[in-house]
């Protein structure tokens, strides 16, 4: 049997862009764990995001901004129009992101923000231990 070798890498580039993974063509340690899911896994995932979409309005606003925290994406959406779509920061699994769903009246560009000392103890402090530069690398002198 001949198997094309563009045409698999074409296919498990598909695959990881699909499941926000460094599209490469290359079935690394990330796609193989995508790859072998159990059916429980999967199951679980669709009840969690049925229960999500449980959660959304009948109907959307005219104007509303969706924050897409697996994709790191942020799109603002106007008569079903994108208006705006940028990149975003979200917490990591130990830190996760809140979820919800509201009305906003305003909001703040650039506020002025300040490291958190929840942040500052359980995440910067023992970086800085380990590492003296660690301030400077992060431009946080």
């Amino acid at each position: 049997m001949v198997v094309d070798t563009n045409l698999v890498k074409t296919a498990v580039k598909a695959f990881q862009k699909e499941f926000n993974i460094y599209p490469d063509g290359v079935a690394g340690k990330r796609t193989v764990q995508a790859l072998n899911r159990s059916m429980a896994d999967w199951e679980v995932q669709a009840a969690v995001n049925l229960d999500r979409w449980r959660k959304l309005p009948d109907t959307m606003t005219r104007r509303y901004i969706w924050v897409n925290i697996p994709g790191y994406r942020m799109d603002v959406v106007e008569n079903d129009t994108l208006q705006f779509s940028s990149r975003v920061i979200v917490g990591t699994p130990r830190t996760r992101t809140p979820i919800l769903n509201s009305t906003m009246t305003n909001f703040v560009l650039y506020p002025y923000w300040r490291v958190p000392y929840s942040i500052v103890f359980k995440e910067m402090l023992p970086a800085i231990k380990k590492d003296v530069g660690y301030l400077a690398a992060k431009n946080r002198r």
